[in-house]
């Protein structure tokens, strides 16, 4: 378990859709099959093509861990009640257990029905709360909307774009960093989200300003929506 002084078990994990549990060797077939998918890989730095082999690499590393494990990454499947494996989420701990990073895949058929964001929601919840994380970063493609959809309505903030930072396929590409303070994710969870009960239509006036600008428009949406400084 990873820096605890009161351990709780992170995995697996069970959301109202979906079985979150550590990937295993046996499932090297399932995760080859959508990783070695153009649509898929496109956003993520793997080499394609994936081949089997290299699922029961990356897998057979993890058939003897539980759970999370300090200084190390994990492949947990997200399995629905039938039995099948939708696509993973992939989470690394440094190895002070402070700092955590979130990603996650999942094939083409199963993309857009919420699953990413089920998950992300349970797993950043069960790390704050088992684990001593005060931390989780996630970086995004800039063109990979789909992906800001998951990470900017959980509360995480924005903090810059790394410039040509990531090494995809003998490429680089640019990366947009987010993370997730303990208590930026209290703070979310604890925000007002009931309609206002009166609204005043006031003159945009140079002293509102600053009031103004604290008003932010989500990157995923800034493709049909002006940022509020604009």
């Amino acid at each position: 378990m990873v820096g605890l002084t009161d351990p709780m078990p992170v995995l697996p994990l069970h959301t109202s859709r979906l079985l979150l549990r550590v990937m295993r060797s046996t499932d090297a077939a399932v995760l080859a099959a959508y990783r070695n998918d153009p649509a898929v890989a496109l956003h993520q730095d793997w080499d394609l093509p994936f081949a089997l082999t290299d699922a029961v690499a990356l897998l057979e590393k993890q058939d003897d861990v539980d759970d999370l494990v300090p200084g190390r990454w994990l492949q947990i499947g997200l399995e629905t009640a039938d039995g099948t494996v939708v696509g993973d989420a992939a989470v690394g701990i440094d190895s002070t257990g402070a700092i955590a990073v979130l990603g996650y895949s999942l094939a083409v058929e199963h993309q857009g029905r919420g699953y990413a964001t089920e998950a992300a929601t349970a797993l950043i919840d069960a790390v704050f709360a088992g684990t001593t994380v005060h931390r989780i970063l996630a970086t995004v493609d800039p063109a990979n909307h789909a992906s800001l959809r998951v990470v900017e309505p959980l509360g995480f903030r924005y903090e810059g774009l790394a410039r040509r930072a990531a090494p995809v396929r003998g490429a680089w590409a640019d990366d947009l960093r987010f993370a997730l303070l303990r208590e930026d994710r209290t703070a979310w969870l604890n925000r007002t989200t009931s309609p206002p009960t009166e609204v005043d239509l006031v003159p945009l006036t140079a002293d509102r300003l600053a009031e103004v600008r604290r008003l932010e428009t989500f990157r995923f949406q800034r493709a049909f929506v002006a940022p509020v400084d604009a």
